[in-house]
């Protein structure tokens, strides 16, 4: 009796038919420039998880004084402010006994009067530590590009400590998740000038041996995502402490609380739409957070040391891999019923390990079986002490240069 040929299997061709597309899939998205439909859902399905895990305690010792439409109002000026002004606000501070103060304005043009510029920069140097900002620009000509430095005046050279980058990443979905840990002028390295904060307040040495996926600071490796900080967000607009410009430099804020700024980081900037310095976060996605406090969240994820990070790539490959496995198995089986409740049962004892050990130290007892159950089998972003938030291999973020309100001239 000759063989019989075997009959077609459908449900097998389908099913490597769908393994090796979702395969593809995850190749495409290692490359440069290529955002794919599943990596879109796992930035949505990120934020949604940060959403629940809820806004968390901010550090007291991050306060901002910042530029508002009250503050507008209440001078009558235009931008920008005179640099006296600002002198005043710093002198305040220094009296309140503040330990660091970051200066989210770039100082780059002189202020119509040159005693202005002087005493702002008087009023920094008397502070314990100063830290400005500072932007590298890419100008490609022909075939090649001219990198520029935009830097403070030289009357600020004496008076900051150190000077950082600005820079944030959008990612494809236009939302900001990360910071520029780093860029290279003329084979100097300028770090985010969240870094300079931190180390200046914690008294600790530079960043060092940075690389396109970690950085040495204050004795941990910090994860990067080519060359980005993810920012474990503390929470929405206004999550941290906030002062008025004018109360502060009026003596109101010392006057009402006279340890305002004693012992702690008091960063300067903009939170009025007016000067352009906004982003939507996973947390702001309608009402955007201004530049200023993205920063602060970058300065006390810094500070703290519980950084987010994703699973490598390959881990996406091998989950899908071993899905495919799995439904081959149960289709296969002569009581896929049965296969699938004992293959359930034992997800669950697993997934049941993974939110203990995953999500129970950040996320609300109510939704770590969701936020597990969500994540089990796929790449989960992860703090330094416990885990977080996060499907997918990095994305390739798009650097960009925030549009900062300090853009004298």
């Amino acid at each position: 009796m000759e063989n019989e040929p075997k009959p077609f299997n459908l449900r097998l061709v389908l099913l490597l038919g769908t393994v090796v597309a979702l395969l593809l899939i995850q190749i495409a998205a290692l490359l440069p420039n290529i955002t794919t439909p599943v990596e879109r859902i796992e930035y949505s399905t990120r934020d949604v998880l940060m959403r629940l895990r809820g806004a968390q305690e901010p550090s007291d010792n991050i306060v901002i004084v910042e530029i508002d439409d009250f503050s507008f109002n209440w001078t009558g000026y235009q931008w920008p402010w005179p640099r006296s002004y600002f002198a005043e606000i710093a002198n305040q501070v220094n009296q309140g006994g503040g330990k660091v103060i970051g200066v989210d304005i770039f100082l780059s043009e002189p202020d119509e009067d040159p005693a202005n510029d002087l005493a702002f920069a008087k009023a920094l140097e008397n502070a314990p530590a100063a830290v400005g900002v500072v932007q590298i620009f890419e100008s490609p000509v022909d075939t090649f590009s001219i990198s520029t430095l935009l830097q403070a005046q030289p009357a600020y050279k004496n008076a900051l400590d150190a000077n950082g980058i600005t820079a944030f990443t959008r990612d494809e979905d236009a939302i900001v998740r990360s910071v520029q840990a780093y860029d290279i002028y003329k084979d100097k390295i300028y770090y985010h000038w969240a870094f300079e904060v931190a180390r200046l307040y914690l008294d600790v040495e530079p960043p060092t041996q940075p690389t396109d996926t970690s950085i040495q600071f204050n004795g941990q490796a910090v994860p990067l995502r080519g060359k980005q900080v993810l920012v474990n967000f503390a929470g929405p607009s206004q999550t941290y402490t906030t002062y008025r410009a004018a109360d502060v430099h009026d003596g109101i804020t010392l006057e009402e609380n006279p340890d305002a700024f004693r012992g702690k980081i008091v960063l300067i900037g903009a939170t009025t739409v007016t000067l352009q310095d906004m982003y939507p976060t996973p947390f702001s996605t309608q009402i955007p957070t201004a530049g200023v406090e993205i920063v602060a969240s970058t300065i006390d994820t810094l500070i703290t040391g519980q950084y987010l990070t994703e699973a490598p790539p390959w881990v996406a490959l091998a989950m899908t891999i071993a899905a495919a496995l799995v439904a081959a198995f149960i289709s296969r089986s002569n009581r896929p019923t049965m296969t699938i409740v004992s293959l359930d049962f034992g997800d669950g004892r697993l997934r049941d390990r993974w939110d203990y050990f995953v999500f129970a130290p950040t996320l609300h007892p109510a939704i770590r079986g969701t936020a597990g159950h969500a994540l089990f089998g796929n790449r989960a972003a992860h703090t330094g002490t416990g885990s977080l938030a996060g499907i997918g291999e990095a994305s390739r973020p798009q650097s960009v240069q925030p549009f900062h309100f300090a853009r004298d001239g």
